[in-house]
């Protein structure tokens, strides 16, 4: 059972439990927008981009990222379980312009360069990370080159587009209802087991 929630727990730098549940309460899209984009920049694109840069660690970041949003793109309480994984990133891949050019490479991304670089520290199946600014994102030949600052911006930039388009979106549609919903099971995540 859970204890009581602390209400003034900031679930991002600038804004507490409170604080959302006002602005919730207020159907503020375009501040509940800017709690979701300052939330998700400040723990997995920032840390990033202003401190030592490795690739790496950039896609490690970049692969949770793509999780988390999935997670509120669906409403999902965690991207874990069964009927995730690698339908993630499909998901993700496909459904997002700025990443088209990986959706055919999805199927091998999950277990080669996110579960790789997750659980072992290391990509599989012919993927190379590289920070070489001479390379495209995504460089196919007999290897698969990612080149992790431009994937990190392409991420941003997608993470940008879908708070935009939460705050020109309809409070009461499904968008909406997702994201509240992913918030809500992040609420409750800060609660105490009692």
């Amino acid at each position: 059972m859970k204890g009581p929630l602390d209400e003034e727990i900031r679930l991002s730098s600038h804004v507490t439990i409170k604080k959302y549940r006002e602005m919730e309460k207020a159907k503020d899209r375009a501040g509940v927008a800017a709690l979701i984009y300052e939330r998700l920049s400040e723990r997995y694109i920032w840390p990033v981009k202003s401190g030592a840069k490795n690739g790496f660690a950039m896609m490690a970041c970049a692969c949770l990222l793509i999780e988390t949003l999935e997670s509120f793109w669906n409403g999902w309480k965690t991207s874990d379980g069964a009927g995730h994984g690698e339908s993630v990133f499909k998901s993700y891949f496909g459904r997002t312009e700025r990443f088209r050019d990986f959706e055919k490479h999805a199927s091998s991304f999950y277990p080669d360069v996110r579960s790789g670089i997750l659980h072992q520290g290391e990509t599989k199946g012919g993927w190379r990370i590289t920070r070489d600014r001479e390379f495209p994102v995504l460089k196919v030949n007999k290897v698969k080159t990612i080149q992790a600052t431009k994937f990190l911006n392409r991420l941003d930039a997608s993470l940008y587009d879908y708070c935009r388009e939460l705050k020109s979106a309809d409070w009461n549609g499904e968008r909406w209802k997702k994201a509240r919903r992913k918030l809500n099971h992040i609420i409750n995540n800060c609660q105490e087991e009692s």
